[in-house]
């Protein structure tokens, strides 16, 4: 599969979660990290077995280095622990429709912003423009 494809199944994909997070969280103002903890360990028995059955992901996982074990875990407390809980504390409070153009506006105009300075990305007048229609699109669901 081309890139493109693996893009366009992972956004389908998150289009739904938010569905999910709004109809777990209820009316009954659960609390954030309630939701949060039921996704860790969730996600977490999912991936277990294929941890445990898959020689080849345990050898995969051990051939990692030091610093890449590092920016994994980075990668994870950040998505899957803080972010997501202010998230939640947010949909707690807004409709799904009105949060996720914003999340999903202003993420990727960010994202470009520390490609470019921190990964030396190419920033050129194409993304330039894109990434102000996106915010403009994202900035009209406030």
């Amino acid at each position: 599969m081309k890139a493109l494809s693996f893009v366009v199944i992972t956004m389908l994909l998150w289009s739904i979660i938010p569905l999910f997070d709004k109809l777990g969280l209820g009316d009954k103002k659960n609390l954030p990290l309630i939701g949060l903890s039921l996704r860790l360990c969730a996600g977490f028995l999912m991936i277990l077995p294929i941890i445990v059955l898959s020689g080849n992901v345990r050898e995969q996982i051990g051939e990692l280095s030091g610093r890449e074990i590092f920016m994994f875990s980075m990668s994870a407390i950040i998505s899957m622990i803080i972010s997501q809980y202010f998230y939640y504390r947010a949909l707690q409070e807004n409709d799904v429709a009105r949060l996720f153009p914003i999340l999903f506006g202003g993420a990727p105009v960010l994202t470009m912003i520390w490609g470019w300075l921190f990964l030396k990305e190419t920033f050129t007048i194409k993304t330039l423009i894109g990434g102000l229609l996106i915010a403009l699109g994202g900035s009209l669901m406030l």
